[in-house]
């Protein structure tokens, strides 16, 4: 377990000490193409992740939408020396999905990655009531299912409503 509170002040410009590995939050990795099927085999993705470990690249960065990497990281972290190390970003497929389904998946994501909570679950696309999709991740935040939360691809105007429905709650 982590020794240092995630992506607080606290944690030292974003460097934190979890057993012998040095983890360095700036630094991260995508898993768009993680898991059965995928471009690399279970035993590629997890040297890389060894290495990235070794490395002190300790976030992944992952998704709803990008289909098996959820459950292939949950593997990894059991399975690679220090996975339990690994900082995990994951993203509500908000595309295909509606506002009430985002506690529904975030627990299913949970699941898939072996966890009790993410260190940050994002609205991955501006697509839907802004209104409940914020209700529906300060709920998820509450309920203790992620550490931090946020957007991806919201663009300036997008990004300050869904600030100021936030800030409102």
């Amino acid at each position: 377990m982590l020794s240092t509170p995630l992506l607080g002040a606290e944690a030292g410009h974003g460097v934190l000490q979890c057993g012998t590995i040095t983890l360095q939050q700036p630094m991260g990795v995508g898993t768009n193409k993680w898991g059965p099927g995928a471009k690399f085999s279970q035993d590629n993705i997890g040297q890389a992740l060894e290495v990235s470990l070794r490395a002190g690249v300790t976030l992944l960065n992952t998704a709803q939408l990008y289909d098996t990497s959820e459950a292939c990281i949950g593997s990894l972290r059991k399975s690679v020396p220090n996975g339990e190390c690994t900082v995990i970003v994951s993203k509500f497929a908000s595309l295909n999905k509606k506002p009430a389904d985002l506690i529904p998946t975030l627990r299913k994501t949970l699941a898939d990655l072996q966890m009790e909570a993410v260190d940050a679950f994002l609205v991955h696309h501006p697509k839907g009531e802004l209104k409940e999709l914020a209700e529906q991740l300060a709920d998820a935040q509450q309920q203790g299912l992620a550490h931090n939360v946020g957007v991806s691809n919201f663009g300036e105007a997008q990004l300050r409503e869904f600030h100021g429905l936030l800030e409102a709650r």
